[in-house]
């Protein structure tokens, strides 16, 4: 029983439509006085701060042991950012915080793509720069791996066990040298629109779709495409042919595995491993795999409406739910991960943005 989803998302396409080729990094703000932003709106995020110089040294990667590592969400990090949307919780959360990335008890690593992806979003230019700006203060120059980036990783650990998997790197963001937020912002939305176009002219759900279908049969036929798209594209990285898979995140897979140099034996090896399921026990997979179903079937079964944001949600909670010792997100998508019971078998602690009093409480009994 095949039928159509809603794979396609706009984030891996732009992250091919904002090339870091000539740019410039983001400098932070400081952490206190902060009084707004000098510059125009339709500020230039290139080699000038909003507001000021930073206070803040990069923290190195050894020294992330010792860290409690955040990852936070975009929900999280508007209201902290944004004095309108902030309440009395949210400034001690804020306080807190700092205090905590001052002592180097606590990091935030940034998301790269998907925070810039759904900040520009955002109306006012310069409450993008803000929510940029604070989640480069709050990273300490770390950022996590890109989901797409860890698959890959995890593929090559199959056959180079001696590879060494990291929570985190060092990465800044940075953005096109001379483009403005502004425009930015245009294009995305135009991009947007484009790819919501396209995915509606799908089907959905498709006409042979069977009512009732219990979750287990949806997430096995999800696994099942992933597999075979999989299949097609480890063929094509060993033809020496650029395959464009049907599944927007699997091109970034391809691509980090082609900058890691991965062999004809190698992908001899990993195709083997598809075939045998060991493949779709790779943790992070696993986990969207999951997540992904969960959604899926609450379009199919519940009239659950279709959020073009769903994907960028996904993807940064399944990073977060492997990577970080506490993740943050909505109250929809921790009703998703209590119905897949994922909470409990991952790593982070999990903390909704209407209750920020729980977060600031635990950040404080780590003093």
């Amino acid at each position: 029983m095949l039928r159509r989803r809603k794979h396609g998302f706009g984030v891996w396409a732009f992250h091919l439509s904002a090339s870091s080729k000539g740019s410039k990094e983001i400098w932070s703000p400081v952490f206190a006085g902060r009084k707004g932003v000098s510059r125009p709106a339709d500020c230039l995020l290139t080699n000038a701060r909003v507001g000021g110089t930073s206070t803040t040294r990069d923290m190195k990667l050894a020294d992330l042991a010792a860290c409690t590592l955040i990852s936070l969400d975009q929900c999280f990090l508007s209201r902290l950012a944004i004095k309108r949307k902030r309440d009395a919780d949210f400034d001690d959360l804020l306080h807190t915080l700092f205090e905590a990335v001052r002592a180097k008890r606590v990091v935030c690593p940034a998301h790269l793509l998907t925070t810039k992806y759904e900040s520009l979003k955002l109306r006012d230019p310069v409450e993008v720069a803000k929510v940029l700006n604070l989640q480069q203060d709050l990273s300490l120059g770390c950022a996590f791996h890109e989901f797409w980036d860890i698959i890959a990783w995890k593929m090559l650990q199959m056959v180079r066990p001696s590879l060494r998997f990291e929570r985190c790197k060092r990465a800044r963001m940075t953005w096109e040298h001379g483009t403005s937020l502004e425009m930015k912002r245009l294009r995305l939305k135009a991009m947007d629109q484009q790819r919501v176009e396209t995915i509606n002219a799908v089907p959905f759900p498709a006409s042979d779709y069977r009512k009732g279908t219990p979750y287990e049969e949806t997430l096995a036929e999800i696994e099942r495409e992933r597999e075979d798209s999989m299949r097609l594209l480890l063929k094509g990285i060993s033809s020496g042919m650029r395959v464009a898979p049907r599944i927007d995140w699997m091109a970034g897979v391809r691509d980090a595995l082609m900058r890691d140099r991965v062999t004809l034996p190698e992908c001899a090896a990993l195709l083997e491993a598809v075939d045998d399921g060991r493949w779709r026990q790779i943790d992070v997979l696993r986990v969207n795999s999951m997540l992904f179903a969960k959604i899926e079937q609450g379009m199919l079964e519940g009239g659950r409406a279709w959020r073009l944001s769903d994907h960028a949600d996904i993807y940064r909670l399944c990073v977060s739910l492997l990577c970080a010792d506490i993740a943050t997100c909505d109250n929809p998508m921790k009703d998703v991960l209590k119905q897949t019971k994922l909470e409990g078998w991952c790593r982070a602690t999990v903390f909704t943005v209407t209750k920020p009093r729980a977060l600031t409480a635990y950040l404080q009994s780590l003093t």
